[in-house]
């Protein structure tokens, strides 16, 4: 839904796209997101007990560049025991709070999440449990955790949780930045994060068409707002009264309890075509002068989102240094609209990834930016004199550039 972590969840946690949950639930306001309607106050309100806890707790979901909740937004909220873990003792890693103290971050989330999960097995429970700390910022770093993930399951297993809860297990991105992500499988990846669920055995005999339908839409593409309308669908096969409305950003899509087209489309499910991976890209080489009409109608769109932000002039101006790559879309399926996927580097130097649709000639200059604009390289160290989140991805501070 977007390239970082906010509008992926809040997708799914509210059925909100990015804009509107801004709108609705804006974080930068004291207070905003206790009123947001997460759907665990859904749960809670049905007699579930609820918990969340996230580790990283400088950057996760609802407090990096945001005001985070007032109050705890469920029954159990871990961000205090987070932040006592991270005074103790740390070890970083790939820039990130790997260990705290005799235990890594990780293994704090996934031993809080199974602590809960054990201890309510006999009651109605919501939990969501985020690990940011050994998968954020290095392709292999991951791997080091196989075990340790490997254990926290069979921990689940053993302690028959797994015959009594649903549980999801999953990831709302890939690698965002670095080498891979200027390769045909880094795109992909970024794109099309996991999602493994279990089901108890009880669950899969009793709601055999609904577990049924499941299976069949692994087949189908599928986004966050599904899983939103499955996580209210949840509430009806139980027995509530509940009354599911549809997802504000994508009202056509389903619970994934229902049947799912197999020829679905990205627009069907809520997916902009800047995070489609259905259309398909052929790669192709423009010619100069159309290079520099494209690039420069993207930079000057950069350039404009960086005034609207900020009055003073404390980014630097981008030129283009070079294309890495050109690709067009060889299927329409937007509105008859051709596709064009850009990458290139600038100077000062930044990496951008751009989708840019346009009908008709490319040379009719009639372009339109579709979704977001991608940051392809680690900015953080370029970006410290601002402190807008949004803004961040697209300012490298002027100490090494011209003015806007």
């Amino acid at each position: 839904m977007g390239d970082n972590t906010f509008p992926n969840l809040m997708a799914i946690l509210t059925g909100f796209n990015q804009s509107y949950a801004y709108h609705i639930c804006n974080p930068r306001v004291v207070g905003k997101l206790d009123n947001c309607p997460m759907i665990w106050y859904d749960y809670k309100k049905l007699g579930y007990i609820t918990g969340y806890a996230e580790d990283e707790g400088s950057i996760n979901t609802f407090n990096y560049r945001k005001k985070g909740f007032r109050t705890p937004p469920t029954d159990y909220y871990f961000r205090p025991y987070v932040l006592a873990t991270e005074k103790l003792t740390k070890v970083n890693k790939d820039d990130m709070t790997y260990c705290t103290g005799p235990e890594s971050s990780g293994e704090r989330i996934m031993n809080v999440a199974k602590d809960f999960a054990i201890t309510f097995k006999d009651y109605p429970n919501f939990g969501f449990f985020w690990m940011n700390s050994f998968s954020h910022n290095k392709l292999n770093s991951p791997t080091g955790m196989d075990n340790k993930i490997r254990g926290f399951l069979a921990d689940l297993a053993n302690s028959g949780v797994l015959e009594s809860s649903i549980v999801i297990f999953l990831s709302d991105h890939g690698m965002r930045f670095g080498d891979i992500r200027l390769t045909e499988t880094g795109w992909l990846e970024e794109r099309l994060p996991f999602i493994y669920v279990s089901f108890p055995k009880w669950f899969k005999e009793k709601y055999s068409r609904e577990f049924k339908n499941f299976q069949n839409n692994s087949h189908s593409l599928t986004s966050p707002y599904d899983l939103h309308m499955t996580l209210k669908h949840i509430l009806v096969l139980s027995g509530h009264n509940y009354t599911i409305t549809s997802s504000d950003a994508c009202p056509k899509c389903k619970s994934l309890f229902e049947e799912i087209d197999l020829n679905r489309s990205c627009e069907e499910a809520g997916i902009e075509q800047h995070w489609c991976t259905c259309a398909g890209y052929t790669s192709t080489h423009l010619d100069k002068d159309i290079e520099h009409k494209v690039t420069s109608y993207i930079l000057s769109q950069i350039h404009d989102i960086i005034r609207s932000k900020i009055s003073d002039h404390r980014c630097a101006k981008y030129s283009v240094e070079k294309i890495i790559s050109s690709s067009l879309s060889h299927k329409l399926l937007y509105k008859n609209d051709t596709y064009l996927l850009l990458k290139f580097e600038t100077t000062p130097k930044a990496v951008y990834e751009t989708t840019i649709s346009y009908k008709g000639d490319i040379n009719s200059q009639n372009y339109t930016i579709s979704g977001d604009i991608s940051r392809l390289d680690s900015y953080n160290d370029h970006s410290k004199c601002v402190s807008d989140a949004y803004l961040k991805k697209y300012c490298y501070c002027r100490s090494t550039g011209t003015r806007v």
